[in-house]
C-alpha cells in the first residue's frame, strides 16, 4: 500500500492549508552581501527593498532545514512569531524552489544554468543538505564550455560557492582560446588571477590574453603590482616581433618581462647551428616555467552517440588546434577476423570482430604528445545482426601500454542489443589535484576494450565496429 506521504506535502504549500507562519524574504541583490551589512536588523519597510512572502508550516520547516529547526525551537523571538523577516537576500525567487524541495523532496524540472548557483547558496545557507549536493551534481553535469559559463562562475563568486568557482574556473582556463571576446571585468581579481595561472590554461594567440588583461585592468583600476602578477601568465616569448613592439610601446608590461622573453629568444638563436653553445645563457627554472606553455587542454562534451564533439571525432575529422600536426590515432587489436581494426575508428557501421579467442581487445594510441582524461565513452556493435553482441568487459586505460586501470567495468551488460548497435556510459574520474609535472594523473594515452567473459552468442569473439570518447584532450609540444 503507498505512503500516505509519498507525494509530500506540495499540496499544503500551494493551497497554505493549516499554514502557521509566513516568511518575509528580501528581493535584494545577493552581490549586496559584499557591499553592505545586511542583517536582521534591517528595516524591512525600506523603500529601497521590496519583498515576497509565503505562507508555510513550522513543522514542514523544522524537519526540512536544520536552519529553521534551529530557529523555531530555540529562544528566539522568531519561533513564536506570525510573520518571520529573514536575512538572506532572494533576487532570483529562489526560496520558493528551496520550499518546494523541503515540501515534496524532489524538483521535476525545476534546476537550471540560470538559477542552480543561487538555488545551491540558499540551500547552503538555510542547511538543506540534500538539496546542496543536487544542486552540486547538477552543476558537475550541465554545466560546460557552451552555455552560460561566465555566469554560472560570477553568480557562484557572488555567492562564496568556492567549490563552484573552482570547478567553472578550471572548465574557462581548459577552453580560453574558444571563448569569444570574454569579458572578465566582474570577476574578482583572485578568480581571474586564478584562471590565468591554472597548469592547463589554452591560449590560442598570446596577443589576445594580453589584450584581455588589459581591458580588465582598466576597468577595475589595477595597481601596477596586481597588473604585473596578471601579465606574468602571458609568454611573452612567442609573441611575433611587431606584437613585441607593441607592448613595449603601450608602456604597461613591465622590463623584466620584456627582458626575459628576448633572453628567452636569443637563446634559441644561439642555439643554432654555427654558434657556440657555451655562449647561450643561463635562463632560470622559475623563467623557463613562465615562458613555456607546453601543455594544452580542450575539454568535449556527449551530446548523442557518435555525434561530432567527441575527441575521435576532432582528431580525425574536425581538428582545428592540433598542436603537433599529426591527427594520427593508432588502433591494434589482439587478433582479427573480419575488417581492420583501423575500423574502430570510422564514422560509418562496418563489420568488425576479433578471432574467437578468450580475453580479445582492441586497443587505441592516441600519440606521444597528448592524454585523455574521459566522462564517457561509446561503443557500436560491429555485426550486421544483433548476435554476438558485447556483454561483459572492461574499460581500461594505460599511460604506457604496459600498467592498465580499469575506468568502467561492465557485468552482463545488455545495452547493445541490435546489429550496429551503440551505446554511452560514464566514467567516474578522481578530479582531486595531484602535484605532477605534465600529465594529470587521470589522463591516459592508451585505452583498450577487453573482453572479459564470453558475448551473448556464447562465443570469444569481440564484436564492435565504432568507439568515441568525450572528456579532457590534453596535448603539449614535444
Amino acid at each position: 500500500m503507498p505512503s500516505v506521504f509519498s507525494r509530500g506535502f506540495q499540496t499544503y504549500l500551494s493551497s497554505s492549508t493549516f499554514s502557521d507562519v509566513v516568511i518575509r524574504v528580501s528581493n535584494r541583490d545577493v552581490g549586496s552581501l559584499r557591499r553592505s551589512s545586511f542583517t536582521m536588523e534591517n528595516d524591512p519597510n525600506s523603500t529601497h527593498v521590496s519583498y515576497r512572502e509565503y505562507k508555510a508550516h513550522r513543522i514542514v520547516l523544522a524537519h526540512s532545514s536544520e536552519f529553521f529547526d534551529r530557529l523555531l525551537t530555540s529562544q528566539f523571538r522568531e519561533s513564536s512569531q506570525k510573520l518571520i523577516d529573514l536575512r538572506y537576500p532572494d533576487p532570483e525567487g529562489s526560496f520558493s524552489v528551496l520550499l518546494k524541495f523541503m515540501y515534496g523532496g524532489i524538483l521535476p524540472g525545476l534546476l537550471a544554468t540560470t538559477n542552480v548557483v543561487h538555488v545551491m547558496a540558499m540551500a547552503d545557507h538555510y542547511l538543506v543538505h540534500e538539496l546542496v549536493e543536487i544542486c552540486r551534481e547538477y552543476i558537475l553535469r550541465n554545466v560546460n564550455k557552451n552555455n552560460a559559463l561566465m555566469q554560472i562562475l560570477m553568480m557562484a563568486d557572488d555567492c562564496r560557492l568556492a567549490d563552484v568557482v573552482e570547478h567553472t574556473s578550471n572548465i574557462l582556463s581548459k577552453n580560453f582560446q574558444f571563448i569569444d571576446d570574454p569579458d572578465f571585468s566582474c570577476l574578482r581579481y583572485e578568480v581571474f588571477y586564478d584562471i590565468l595561472h591554472h597548469p592547463y590554461l589554452a591560449v590560442r594567440d598570446e596577443r589576445e590574453l594580453y589584450e584581455a588583461i588589459l581591458r580588465y585592468a582598466k576597468k577595475n583600476k589595477l595597481s601596477t603590482e596586481h597588473i604585473n602578477n596578471l601579465l606574468e601568465a602571458v609568454r611573452f616569448r612567442w609573441m611575433t616581433y611587431e606584437q613585441l613592439e607593441k607592448c613595449k610601446a603601450e608602456a604597461v608590461v613591465p622590463q623584466y618581462l620584456l627582458l626575459e622573453a628576448i633572453m628567452a629568444r636569443l637563446k634559441v638563436f644561439e642555439c643554432a647551428p654555427g654558434h657556440s653553445l657555451s655562449a647561450v645563457p643561463d635562463i632560470s627554472e622559475s623563467l623557463c616555467v613562465r615562458l613555456r606553455r607546453r601543455i594544452s587542454c580542450i575539454t568535449f562534451e556527449y551530446d548523442h552517440d557518435f555525434d561530432d564533439r567527441g575527441i575521435i571525432h576532432y582528431l580525425t575529422c574536425g581538428n582545428r588546434w592540433n598542436h603537433s600536426g599529426s591527427r594520427d590515432i593508432t588502433v591494434t587489436a589482439s587478433s582479427t577476423e573480419m575488417g581492420r581494426a583501423s575500423d574502430l575508428l570510422s564514422r560509418t557501421p562496418t563489420e568488425l570482430w576479433t578471432k574467437d579467442i578468450p580475453a580479445s581487445w582492441f586497443s587505441i594510441d592516441f600519440g606521444l604528445n597528448r592524454g585523455v582524461s574521459p566522462t564517457h565513452y561509446t561503443l557500436r556493435h560491429g555485426g550486421n545482426y544483433r548476435a554476438d553482441s558485447l556483454r561483459t568487459w572492461d574499460l581500461q586505460g594505460s599511460k604506457d601500454g604496459k600498467i592498465w586501470v580499469v575506468l568502467r567495468r561492465h557485468n552482463h551488460d545488455t545495452s547493445l542489443v541490435d546489429k550496429f548497435a551503440t551505446s554511452t556510459w560514464t566514467i567516474d574520474r578522481d578530479d582531486t589535484p595531484v602535484e605532477t609535472v605534465g600529465m594529470p594523473h587521470h589522463a591516459y594515452r592508451f585505452f583498450r576494450i577487453l573482453q572479459t567473459a564470453r558475448n551473448s552468442s556464447n562465443h570469444n569473439f569481440l564484436v564492435l565496429s565504432g568507439i568515441e570518447l568525450y572528456g579532457d584532450l590534453f596535448e603539449w609540444k614535444l
